[in-house]
């Protein structure tokens, strides 16, 4: 995948199978309760010419994470997994040294803005299953909402050597057009050395009721482009565009737009960028990250 002729890869993406696993987050989006498989996505990674993609996990279950294993094993086009183990469990590290037997597993994330105490990312047993991660290499992926941001960098300090990056730019209420304390909050975990942060998620916190009504997809991705800028301008100036990362979040973007319109409106977003800030935005820096070729 070199800079002069590079696809993409798309950083977050989900599958899931309704009758496979519950998945009680779905309450309220009645549009997200079918299946969604690899079948179901490869057109649209094509129709935009991007050639991989990372699974990320939807259900709190080992037995999720290896099925996403499982798939990833079966498809060229999956570059890996980033699953789910129970950080709190005694025996975490033999789970993920089990589960990293398997090359496609990448890292491990945690539904963590679900959790009741908003410092649960702190608690002790959680912060051992994070030290395990970085010992083996393994990543992690921060669901964060931004009243989490706040507890970011004592994390970071406690666990210096764990590979993190922030998903969906910690979904800001851009349906409000909200900044702070959001923007502060971000600006210092941005200043965590090796941090990354995930430009992807943001349509669907954005008011997109509205979005239907415009037909062309040209059309509305500039629409949406121009709703974004604002956050995408400051993630860029706090991260600099060689620590962001995009994803679609399908299917779970399509309750807003279809996947075209999410990955145009994701770069009108940032404005011009020179072809080596594309390569960087849209395969360059996953490869990094994720260690996927």
């Amino acid at each position: 995948m070199q800079i002069n002729n590079f696809t993409g890869i798309d950083s977050h993406q989900h599958f899931w199978e309704i009758g496979r696993f519950s998945y009680p987050w779905m309450s309220g989006v009645p549009e997200l309760k079918r299946d969604f498989l690899p079948q179901d996505l490869k057109p649209n990674l094509e129709s935009c010419g991007i050639s991989k993609s990372i699974i990320v996990q939807a259900h709190t279950s080992i037995e999720e994470t290896l099925w996403l294993l499982e798939i990833a094993d079966q498809y060229d086009f999956i570059a890996g997994v980033v699953g789910w183990v129970d950080l709190e469990a005694d025996d975490v590290e033999q789970t993920i040294e089990n589960l990293s037997s398997n090359s496609k597993l990448l890292g491990i994330r945690h539904l963590v803005h679900d959790e009741i105490d908003d410092d649960w990312i702190l608690r002790p047993k959680v912060v051992r299953g994070l030290k395990i991660l970085g010992s083996l290499g393994l990543t992690y992926d921060l669901l964060l909402k931004p009243r989490h941001l706040k507890f970011i960098p004592e994390l970071m300090s406690l666990v210096p050597d764990l590979k993190a990056v922030v998903d969906h730019i910690s979904k800001p209420n851009i349906s409000k057009q909200e900044i702070e304390p959001w923007q502060s909050d971000l600006a210092e975990v941005a200043k965590i050395d090796g941090m990354y942060c995930k430009f992807s998620g943001m349509v669907t916190e954005a008011d997109f009721s509205n979005w239907s009504d415009l037909q062309n997809q040209s059309g509305l991705a500039d629409v949406i482009a121009h709703h974004l800028a604002p956050y995408a301008e400051i993630v860029k100036s706090l991260f600099g565009i060689d620590r962001l990362i995009w994803g679609s979040d399908w299917p779970v973007c399509t309750i807003a737009v279809p996947y075209e319109v999410v990955y145009a409106a994701a770069l009108k977003s940032l404005g011009d960028l020179q072809k080596q800030e594309k390569y960087l935005l849209m395969a360059g820096n996953a490869m990094k990250f994720y260690q996927v070729h």
